[in-house]
């Protein structure tokens, strides 16, 4: 149950750890850059990790599916995107660290490759603290039971959070 705000507290941490390989390397200083690079990369794989056990924690915990109504298409939807956008990301960095380890590519004022994917990896960082608002507290709000996150399979009734969706959406 909290591997969202886990997963939040790594992203977060990782683009701290992206930003001081950034000064790293505009230091000219190549050993602090790759350290904090793969630090960096190292909190993107841990991130896709613990989405993956969040998937499985919703599936056999939960039974949420994206067949589950409006709350389990709509987690799956934004949380898969987001996941892709974050394993693109971390291979980007992977591919500017194995640059800098292998082929010392990057200087102080050549290392636009490194900065562009910074860049990506921030804003899928900003990215996700909305998600983590919008799935944790505009779905998930104190006043819908949790029963009425999935809907009865026995009715077609609309639950609260397919109806506070169809306002929100």
């Amino acid at each position: 149950q909290w591997l969202p705000l886990w997963n939040t507290v790594i992203l977060l941490s990782s683009s701290f750890t992206c930003h001081i390989a950034h000064t790293g390397i505009l230091n000219g200083n190549r050993k602090k850059f790759n350290l904090w690079l793969a630090i960096t990369v190292l909190l993107g794989m841990a991130f896709l990790y613990l989405q993956v056990m969040e998937y499985h924690e919703a599936y056999t915990e939960f039974g949420l599916t994206l067949n589950a109504g409006v709350y389990g298409s709509t987690f799956f939807m934004l949380t898969g995107f987001h996941g892709f956008h974050v394993f693109m990301g971390m291979t980007m960095l992977l591919i500017q660290l194995l640059r800098s380890v292998i082929g010392k590519q990057f200087t102080a004022t050549d290392h636009f490759g490194f900065e562009a994917s910074s860049w990506y990896w921030h804003f899928v960082d900003v990215v996700w603290v909305f998600l983590f608002l919008f799935i944790g507290f505009a779905i998930k709000l104190p006043i819908v039971p949790v029963h009425t996150w999935l809907p009865d399979a026995h009715s077609d009734a609309p639950t609260a959070v397919s109806v506070m969706l169809a306002g929100v959406l």
